[in-house]
């Protein structure tokens, strides 16, 4: 039985949660290094960083929601982890109205979290959005759509904490569904006419309730390459 503990509070990744300026207490485990993790920090990629989604019965990885989520979400990891704004996939800076992204993430500075897996995963929308204060969250319709999402460095010995929390709207051309394979970014623009329209700030019961999140198939969990990944090509 694998029993997973909780963090110990020392900088091993920064918060994930983008453009609102929060942070979170991360794990005491540092990503497992990939192939190159000898390599100077400096060299490092977008793949030696890979993506893996744990399945918690909440997000369809394979409808256009799962696309635009995963979408979103990793390439919020990616930027943080690189501070290297030239990995944006194309249709990014038009879904998410981050201008001007280059001074957010200035490409001379050193990666701040390490080479290495990271895991995500869906939780239930919270309650309340917190940005700047606490609202009601807006109800899921068929325009908008709501993501809560939690990540480890190891989900089968650590919690999961908040990753990204926002709200989008859906409008005109739907993102691809099945979107899976060897990379770990698209190579076109997955994001179709959809576009975010706010990020709520992680809250304790955000970080409470990703403590919670499960993992429903501890044997298909870890692993070294992006999953489910995106296509080399147009899919």
């Amino acid at each position: 039985m694998n029993v997973r503990r909780k963090r110990n509070g020392s900088a091993a990744i920064a918060a994930l949660l983008l453009f609102v300026g929060t942070a979170c207490s991360p794990p005491d485990e540092t990503p497992t290094e990939t192939s190159s993790g000898s390599a100077s920090q400096s060299s490092y990629t977008t793949e030696d960083r890979p993506i893996r989604w744990v399945d918690s019965g909440i997000l369809d990885l394979n409808s256009p929601d799962g696309t635009f989520i995963r979408a979103v979400a990793e390439t919020n990891y990616l930027l943080l982890a690189t501070h290297d704004y030239r990995i944006v996939p194309t249709g990014y800076i038009q879904a998410t109205s981050i201008r001007p992204i280059e001074e957010i993430y200035d490409n001379d500075r050193k990666p701040r979290i390490p080479a290495g897996v990271v895991y995500l995963t869906a939780i239930p929308f919270p309650q309340s959005l917190n940005n700047p204060r606490k609202t009601d969250s807006p109800r899921a319709t068929d325009e908008v759509g709501r993501a809560a999402i939690c990540y480890s460095v190891n989900p089968l010995r650590y919690e999961f904490e908040p990753q990204s929390i926002f709200i989008y709207k859906r409008s005109g051309h739907a993102p691809p569904p099945n979107q899976f394979g060897p990379r770990n970014q698209p190579t076109v623009n997955v994001f179709g006419d959809w576009t975010l329209q706010d990020y709520g700030v992680p809250t304790r019961e955000d970080r409470e309730a990703c403590a919670k999140a499960k993992v429903l198939d501890p044997t298909n969990t870890l692993g070294s390459e992006p999953n489910p990944g995106w296509p080399r090509a147009t899919q």
